[in-house]
């Protein structure tokens, strides 16, 4: 499952609120992941507007069997369909900055990306634990 907000550069925060919250409304996760997720959103979205001017942003939070990701970026022209997915999937990674992984594209644009990874536990639940 993916859902995409473009925002202005002043409603970010919102941005990512609204994001996260239609992830989570389609999930079931412990509090503390939701709390983590919120966090992360934030913090996706306060680096990428730390390294961009664009005026048009947006966050894209995917979630699998995986775990979920939230992804910021400048990059308004990116489907992330399949084919673009891939392509993006694979952009080095150039800061690793309080858990983020910083990316820039292949045409400068500036990509922002937290994963929280599914765990096996004892309730085989997700967790907030940051992946490399």
């Amino acid at each position: 499952m993916d859902f995409t907000a473009r925002f202005p550069r002043d409603g970010g925060t919102a941005a990512s609120d609204a994001a996260a919250a239609a992830v989570i409304a389609v999930i079931e996760a412990p509090t503390a992941f939701v709390v983590a997720l919120l966090e992360a959103a934030h913090r996706v979205n306060g680096r990428l507007l730390a390294r961009t001017t664009a005026e048009i942003c947006r966050i894209v939070l995917t979630a699998d069997r995986a775990g979920i990701t939230v992804a910021g970026t400048d990059d308004t022209t990116t489907t992330l369909d399949r084919t673009d997915e891939d392509r993006t999937r694979d952009l080095p990674v150039s800061a690793v900055v309080d858990g983020l992984h910083i990316h820039h594209g292949p045409e400068g644009h500036v990509w922002v990306v937290w994963h929280g990874a599914r765990c096996a536990g004892a309730d085989d639940s997700v967790s907030p634990r940051r992946v490399p």
